[in-house]
């Protein structure tokens, strides 16, 4: 999707955070927002839920997702 001559744009302003987060969303939603302006993110995509909220496949957590 980008070229070589985009990688140093990227480099710049894409942040990839790998793995969970180190609170469980689905628990402390409100901790999620300062969490992104601490690292002064201003868009988000979620690629992998079981990586935002612990324990999904409980019929709590799956509803507050």
């Amino acid at each position: 999707m980008a070229s070589e001559q985009e990688r140093g744009l990227l480099d710049a302003v894409l942040l990839v955070w790998r793995g969970p987060l180190p609170f469980d969303l689905g628990a402390e939603p409100e901790r999620f927002v300062p969490f992104l302006h601490a690292l002064d993110v201003g868009t988000v995509i979620i690629d992998s839920l079981k990586d935002v909220a612990l324990d999904l496949t409980k019929d709590e957590t799956g509803s507050r997702v």
